[in-house]
């Protein structure tokens, strides 16, 4: 699975003028998972990062393959941890992206800001 992920890339595009930044893939998956019972074999969260700022999650997953049970066949998607327009290619071709997320509940991520007013009369 790890050598698996050392073949995607990934960046994400935001102001100003949107400017592409590259993204650093996490040598470790953050978290690994397991369902043989349902037919996934091994499974993988992976980060693509800026910095300290994880952007991109990458999911890779081993299932049985549905039309052949004695094989086993390998998937992935990504998730968003980003407000940006991210982009995961595969050996150096677009493989994944989603546009820039607007602050909506109805999406896959969504963000907002709160407007805080401070009591000038606040103690400490």
């Amino acid at each position: 699975m790890k050598l698996l992920s050392e073949k995607f890339t990934a960046y994400e595009i935001w102001d100003p003028d949107n400017t592409r930044y590259d993204l650093q893939r996490l040598d470790q998956p953050v978290h690994t998972y397991r369902d043989e019972e349902h037919g996934l074999i091994e499974g993988g969260m992976f980060v693509f990062a800026y910095g300290t700022n994880p952007e991109i999650l990458l999911f890779l997953e081993a299932r049985v393959d549905p039309n052949d049970k004695s094989k086993i066949t390998w998937q992935f998607t990504g998730g968003r941890s980003s407000g940006a327009e991210i982009h995961l290619e595969l050996d150096g071709k677009d493989a994944w992206k989603l546009l820039r997320a607007g602050p909506a509940v109805d999406r896959p991520y969504w963000s907002s800001q709160i407007t805080t007013k401070f009591d000038s009369d606040l103690k400490k």
